[in-house]
């Protein structure tokens, strides 16, 4: 094997490694002596670096760097965003109600809490 792609190879594999395994060890950060904002962001945090290092091993173990590889690859990372957002189109007024009211903080209003 070629020196250059053995460390592309093993650094990808090792990129591919981590990307399933921060997804499979997030629900541990809850398990931790800190406040459930604190934990929620921190998973964020560890499960978005968890995708980006599984694109970078896609790139680093099938792409050659050339420029119609990296034009399939820039292009294929927001597909993924612009399918999320015509599937909020497709499933219709009631979901994206219920979706805007997942954000609504009702605070300490008595009036909507259930007696």
């Amino acid at each position: 094997m070629n020196p250059e792609i053995n460390w592309k190879y093993y650094l990808g594999l090792t990129l591919f490694i981590y990307s399933f395994l921060s997804i499979f060890t997030v629900e541990l950060l809850f398990l931790l002596p800190i406040t459930h904002a604190e934990a929620a962001s921190f998973a964020l945090i560890y499960v978005g670096s968890g995708e980006i290092s599984f694109f970078g091993a896609v790139a680093l173990i099938f792409f050659h760097p050339t420029g119609r590889d990296l034009h399939y690859l820039v292009t294929a990372l927001p597909a993924g965003d612009v399918i999320f957002i015509l599937s909020l189109f497709v499933l219709g007024g009631e979901f994206r109600e219920k979706l805007k009211k997942l954000f609504v903080w009702s605070g300490n209003d008595r009036s909507s809490a259930p007696n």
